[in-house]
């Protein structure tokens, strides 16, 4: 074999060695995947109902703030109005009371009211003048909160695209994994099949027809699988062990394992696939 020969084979073999390590890596973490996919949709759901929350909020405020405006805007307006008619009115009164000082003095009481009046719509004036600026640092703030929550908004819709993207890729994944499982004769129960579950039961029958093949009260229906092994004991001593053949719903068939045989198996002897804590009980 020439060294270009050689070293395909040997790229080969490193390929089956990658491909199979991957298949399995990849079939362990199934689960986990998918368990994040659905945890980003939820987070991904819970980002949308915020941001449609904080854009009705985002409406109101500004629905309030127009009406702050106009209302101001009046009320400012109000104020110029009445400012020149009292600054026209004090100006005529001013000159009335020249006139009515060299007229007669007795008209400087009325004068002395009309400037009461006027100190007391200047105070007013001035009172007005600082609830409009007070109005104009409230919509200052107002319109800060709007941008403020604006930008709110936008990372909130960043923030659920890229949840939306890794939720598509998620799924994607999982969808891969799956096609590569079923290629490969695997489904979810694939990798803890050979496990045997927590159980406990009872030798129900001895087979006079088969050496060594006895029937248990445990099945499919308590996790039972053809291969599962179990060991047989009977008032804390052990016995023995047997591997399960055949499977129904309620009861399996096992065969005792001759090189583990300690002592004859019969009816009603119990079986376990927790041995150690069955004989500490």
């Amino acid at each position: 074999m020439t060294f270009v020969g050689k070293l395909f084979t040997v790229l080969i073999l490193i390929c089956s060695i990658f491909l199979t390590a991957v298949a399995v890596m990849l079939a362990a973490s199934q689960q986990n995947w998918k368990e994040q996919a659905m945890e980003n949709k939820s987070k991904a759901e819970s980002y949308a109902q915020l941001l449609n929350a904080s854009r009705n909020q985002v409406e109101e405020i500004k629905a309030a703030l127009e009406r702050e405006r106009v209302t101001s805007r009046l009320a400012l307006q109000r104020v110029q109005v009445q400012l020149l008619v009292e600054q026209a009115d004090a100006a005529a009164k001013e000159t009335r009371l020249a006139d009515l000082v060299r007229a007669d003095g007795a008209q400087v009481q009325v004068i002395q009211q009309n400037t009461v009046r006027l100190t007391e719509l200047m105070e007013e004036n001035e009172r007005l003048r600082t609830s409009a600026n007070e109005l104009t640092e409230t919509l200052h703030n107002t319109l800060t909160r709007v941008t403020s929550l604006t930008d709110a908004n936008y990372k909130l819709e960043g923030e659920i695209a890229r949840l939306s993207e890794r939720s598509g890729q998620l799924a994607n994944d999982v969808a891969q994994i799956e096609k590569v499982m079923t290629a490969y004769g695997l489904d979810r129960d694939s990798l803890t099949a050979h496990i045997p579950p927590a159980v406990e039961g009872r030798v129900t029958a001895i087979s006079r027809t088969v050496k060594g093949l006895i029937e248990l009260s445990l099945g499919s229906d308590d996790g039972l699988r053809v291969g599962h092994r179990m060991d047989v004991f009977r008032d804390g001593k052990y016995l023995g062990a047997v591997v399960v053949k055949s499977v129904t719903d309620n009861s399996a068939t096992a065969e005792i394992v001759p090189e583990l045989n300690e002592a004859p198996i019969r009816e009603n002897d119990r079986v376990t696939t927790q041995l150690d804590s069955q004989l500490r009980g």
